[in-house]
């Protein structure tokens, strides 16, 4: 039996090095059985298997920052590698949808990426965010009342956290703390949109679990990190996006120096691309491939392709409470890809990749 066409099926991948930690193993086997790796190490001869070639095998990478409206977003992230994406606002009937289509995997393609939603966002009247079309008038806020109901219609929704708008005009910085807090108190992550100077200030003080984007008008200064990492507040920056955020005192250079400025603090930085591709953006930004371009950027901007790996990875799974993959051991999902180079010498290893598993399915790269 071919494991390219049975999927799901008992499989063995052969002679390849594991990525462990933050190293690669001497070649070694991976059995997968139900979407899930059953054992490492041990050779299985009476199993049909893919033969690695003595090539790097490495968990599905995790967007953390996509827009996801069609199951189209969800075959181009995983042909990228992406076997697991955060949506940072979609519309909760389209979201369902897409949910048991990735459940049930019969669109016959192999692999669908993985996918976590926050729904709707919070903001405020007279922003770019409300005026995109259909946006309830509970999510445009004015007082803190209305935050915190706004946060408890999109737990209600199931909302798999909170994605709030921080800009100016924007929700006061009353709101988005009370925004914050109550989603806090609902056991929600909060994550506070953020692309310059002010408004990532005010996105500090509401202190969420993540700030998403960088600013693009002036740099964080070492006291902003230091605060973000006194108060585990991680940032997953989209540079890939802010190089095309055009506003009259922009400059890409400040989001990528602010990068570094918090990865020296120990923020924890975390990879996401903003892949999207609605009308009214800065940019439209390739699911999956600018997934791949947000590594090389984050390399550029100081870290190490190790580090990116791990923020692309293993750090992404364990901050958002994913347990059940992200490592290549015994008992996890089988999300994996297999490469021809070393990613932890060129994280551009990726454009390259074989091969690609979403929970044990093979991904078809040839029909996209």
């Amino acid at each position: 039996m071919n494991p390219i066409m049975a999927d799901r099926s008992k499989f063995i991948i052969r002679n390849v090095r594991v990525l462990e930690a933050d190293s690669f193993s001497d070649c070694k086997s991976v059995l997968v059985h139900n979407g899930v790796i059953s054992a490492i190490g041990e050779d299985r001869e009476d199993l049909d298997g893919v033969n690695g070639q003595g090539h790097y095998l490495v968990p599905g990478l995790i967007d953390a920052h996509v827009h996801i409206a069609n199951v189209d977003h969800l075959h181009r992230l995983a042909k990228a590698g992406v076997t697991t994406a955060l949506d940072m606002g979609a519309w909760p009937t389209n979201t369902a949808k897409l949910r048991a289509l990735v459940a049930l995997d019969e669109h016959g393609k192999g692999g669908l990426c993985d996918f976590r939603s926050a729904g709707i966002v919070m903001t405020a009247p007279n922003t770019p965010h409300s005026r995109f079309p259909g946006v309830p008038s509970d999510s445009i806020v004015q007082t803190p009342q209305e935050a915190q109901e706004c946060v408890r219609l999109r737990v209600a929704e199931g909302s798999d956290y909170i994605k709030l708008i921080a800009d100016v005009p924007g929700p006061t910085q009353e709101c988005l703390t009370a925004a914050t807090q109550e989603a806090r108190r609902l056991g929600k992550m909060v994550i506070i949109h953020a692309v310059t100077y002010k408004p990532f200030r005010m996105a500090i003080i509401a202190r969420p679990h993540i700030i998403t984007h960088a600013p693009v008008d002036k740099p964080l200064t070492e006291d902003d990190a230091r605060e973000m990492a006194k108060h585990n507040i991680a940032c997953v920056p989209t540079l890939v996006m802010m190089r095309h955020v055009k506003r009259s005192t922009a400059k890409y250079e400040n989001a990528a120096a602010s990068v570094l400025t918090m990865h020296r603090a120990g923020v924890l930085v975390l990879a996401g691309s903003d892949a999207v591709d609605y009308p009214g953006v800065p940019a439209q930004i390739e699911h999956g491939g600018g997934m791949l371009e947000e590594l090389e950027l984050l390399v550029e901007a100081g870290m190490s392709p190790a580090e990116v790996l791990a923020g692309s990875t293993t750090k992404t799974a364990k901050y958002f409470g994913l347990r059940d993959r992200a490592t290549i051991n015994k008992g996890m999902r089988a999300d994996l890809v297999l490469l021809k180079e070393d990613p932890f010498e060129d994280v551009t290893a990726f454009k390259r990749l074989e091969r690609v598993w979403c929970a044990g399915r093979h991904m078809h790269l040839e029909q996209l």
